[in-house]
């Protein structure tokens, strides 16, 4: 029952805080079980029918300046346990109601999570920041360890925010290192964006059940196993959203996910056609799955997407292994899995293709409030060594927003 609600929740067909009372309700309904599970299909409650979802939270009011550090040189500190590690500043992000620099440090790839280098070495007060008009600026520090716990990724936002009009902005992360010098004065070269509907509308539920499929997906060469667990609830899913008027009787997004689950050898429902096709970008991580080739390095990639379905998105700077790469990424508007119903089935897609050819899908973990969250999006398989660019896509339930930045690397120490 939850799969079934966390599946509209996700076409927008109704709203988290609405459903949950609802389903704990259903759930305690002995009258819909029987002795073969639940009854079939029936009209689904007011509160459950297309139209009743709460509004999108409103956005900042203003523009958002994504700005590559990449002239920063990396700072070695030495931490409380002996260990060293090199950081590298990203990107600054500057927004109506944030400034954030990204920042990354490798570190020992022990397996074992780390506090990180901020952390290890507290750096309190000795943090300093300034832009050309002689204002002071705090800095808090904030952040985590990567997919394969190689990275630490970490930001330091800045308050009070930094004026209009302020020239650079100038940032000493360390005692006795050299200042960071942002140019806030000449922004950044634009970067092309293309944003419009998917190639090819479709039902809220076909955008539902690509989710469903590219987490199944993205588990599967996560965790390097051929087979995964079934999707046994998969048949009312489709059923639900079919009732709901989100999906069409025939759909092409069933079909991929059924070939998809063949592929991997996990169980789907009986009588879905299954295509001997993948989409392009399911094969290409399917062929590309076991790489263990990428970079380990640091790529200050940045830019400002537009609003796409009520949310805001600022790429804030790439990290490499020869695993996964990890993409930063600031949201307005939206946070993911949020609320108990939404599970995995977030309403966007992220998908990658660096310039040799191979496509990445992503894995999202991020944290936030007040508006805006701190996303990662863990990037399978690793990015080809040879890349120089990256094409980034991110679907929504109704528009697409594609843009290509470039990978201009900076190697780890």
């Amino acid at each position: 029952m939850r799969s079934v609600a966390a599946a509209l929740v996700s076409a927008g067909v109704l709203d988290d805080a609405g459903a949950l009372p609802l389903v704990q309700g259903l759930e305690a309904d002995p009258g819909l079980r029987s002795r073969d599970g639940l009854r079939p299909p029936r009209p689904l409650p007011a509160a459950m029918r297309p139209g009743a979802r709460a509004a999108a939270p409103a956005l900042p009011s203003g523009p958002v300046l994504a700005v590559p550090a990449s002239a920063a040189a990396a700072v070695s500190q030495a931490g409380k346990a002996g260990e060293r590690a090199a950081w590298r500043p990203l990107v600054l992000v500057l927004a109506p109601d944030r400034v954030t620099l990204t920042v990354a440090a490798r570190l020992p790839g022990t397996g074992e999570p780390h506090a990180g280098p901020f952390g290890i070495n507290d750096p309190g007060r000795r943090l300093a920041a300034a832009d050309d008009r002689g204002n002071s600026y705090r800095l808090g520090f904030s952040g985590g360890d990567s997919f394969d716990m190689t990275w630490s990724c970490g930001q330091f936002d800045l308050s009070p925010l930094v004026p209009p009009g302020a020239r650079w902005l100038q940032v000493t992360l360390a005692p006795g290192a050299g200042p960071l010098r942002v140019d806030l004065g000449t922004p950044p070269a634009p970067t092309q964006i293309d944003a419009g509907p998917p190639p090819s509308p479709a039902a809220p539920g076909e955008h539902v059940l690509d989710a469903i499929a590219q987490a199944t997906l993205w588990r599967s060469v996560a965790t390097g196993r051929r087979g995964d667990r079934p999707l046994p609830e998969l048949a009312d899913v489709i059923a639900a959203l079919q009732t709901a008027g989100a999906l069409e009787p025939a759909s092409p997004a069933a079909a991929r996910l059924a070939a998809l689950a063949r592929r991997l050898g996990i169980g789907s429902p009986a009588g879905l056609p299954t295509p001997d096709d993948l989409p392009e970008p399911w094969a290409s991580v399917l062929h590309e799955r076991d790489r263990r080739d990428g970079p380990t390095a640091v790529a200050p990639a940045a830019a400002v997407l537009p609003e796409i379905d009520g949310a805001r998105f600022a790429l804030a700077g790439l990290h490499s292994t020869a695993e996964a790469a990890t993409l930063r990424v600031l949201a307005w508007g939206w946070a993911p899995h949020q609320g108990q119903l939404r599970a995995t089935l977030d309403p966007f897609i992220w998908q990658a293709r660096d310039n040799t050819g191979r496509w990445h899908i992503a894995g999202l973990a991020g944290s936030g409030g007040n508006g805006h969250v701190d996303l990662y999006l863990t990037l399978l398989p690793p990015l080809h060594p040879k890349a120089t660019s990256l094409d980034v896509t991110l679907t929504g339930r109704s528009h697409r927003v594609h843009t290509t930045v470039p990978l201009n690397w900076q190697t780890a120490q």
